[in-house]
């Protein structure tokens, strides 16, 4: 399972940070066109970013700022971008209108326009599918079977974050697009640990994150065990909370600042030192999901992992007993 970081600050000294710290231990990252849209496409990789050739790029379409930002965005613009700033190998995501599968179906089509030229430079190309406001998972069901007989290299599911609180809606969602084809299925936004081994228990391809970044930003400390700690005087309601102390870690943003009171500086490069500190946490599951993988013992660790979240019992427990997965647990 391939872990998309999200690499995108509007700070240039954030971007620096991550740079440093994500560019030698990682080698799949994601951008949304919304924010790097008025850059020069081709200028994308090697200047801005300032991405490693055999690091690859997934460009994302942008269409959750749509919703939030309240924006129009011509799916046209979408499509060429992504053609002038992407290289061989690299993936690009078709524009979807969250909580509308008719324009996101339509966006889809207009896609394929350009199916010709994204082939001819090696660029796969992915297909949104959304939901309705019913978050009803035969919809979606209904949309990656109408996806799966078009020529796309993929599918990437959308719009799953109003349902955080809801992790068994979220697995019948994925497991009901999954049971419909056999292209490679990727999950955007994924927002917690717990998420994470659902996926990987659902056999799923790719799945992106900004929850390092996003974090961060609120002073989120993530735990080895795949909870959070809060930095500083200002989380002292919350129910674990730290001021100061060394750093239970010891990745390299742990090690480059040493003491957790450093992360409650009012500094850009302190925020991406703690994004940084958060996506190697991340990584330490999704490696350690994919060693015991492949050595055949991720159902003990998927155990151990129940005994520990409620949400994620609950969630196998009731994709058990559908006909959508092959086993139980």
């Amino acid at each position: 399972m391939i872990f998309v970081a999200s690499i995108w600050d509007c700070s240039q000294e954030r971007r620096d940070v991550l740079k440093n710290l994500f560019y030698p231990y990682h080698n799949d990252f994601l951008v949304s066109f919304y924010y790097v849209r008025h850059y020069d496409p081709c200028k994308l990789r090697s200047s801005i970013l300032k991405l490693p050739k055999e690091k690859r790029l997934w460009l994302d379409s942008g269409g959750f700022q749509i919703m939030t930002k309240k924006v129009h965005i011509d799916p046209n613009d979408v499509y060429q971008y992504q053609l002038k700033s992407l290289q061989a190998g690299d993936v690009a995501f078709t524009l979807d209108i969250p909580s509308n599968p008719t324009k996101t179906f339509e966006n889809a089509k207009i896609a394929l326009n350009f199916k010709k030229q994204f082939e001819d430079q090696g660029i796969k190309l992915y297909a949104v599918i959304t939901l309705d406001s019913s978050l009803n998972p035969e919809v979606a069901r209904k949309f990656a079977k109408k996806i799966n007989k078009l020529d796309f290299d993929g599918i990437a599911i959308g719009a799953l974050t109003k349902l955080c609180s809801r992790l068994w809606q979220i697995g019948l969602i994925i497991a009901s697009v999954k049971s419909v084809t056999t292209k490679p299925i990727h999950v955007m936004g994924v927002s917690g640990y717990d998420l994470m081994y659902l996926l990987a228990w659902l056999d799923i391809d790719s799945f992106d994150s900004n929850k390092h970044l996003k974090g961060a930003k609120y002073r989120e400390y993530h735990l080895i065990t795949g909870s959070l700690a809060y930095v500083g005087n200002h989380h002292a309601y919350r129910r674990r909370f730290v001021r100061n102390g060394f750093t239970p870690c010891f990745c390299p943003a742990c090690l480059q600042m040493k003491k957790l009171e450093k992360f409650q500086e009012s500094d850009a490069k302190v925020v991406a030192y703690l994004a940084a500190h958060n996506f190697f946490v991340m990584m330490q599951h999704l490696r350690l999901i994919t060693l015991a993988k492949d050595e055949g013992w991720f159902e003990r660790l998927l155990q151990e992992r129940m005994l520990r979240s409620s949400r994620l019992r609950k969630a196998i427990e009731i994709l058990s007993r559908t006909s959508l997965v092959s086993r139980g647990i």
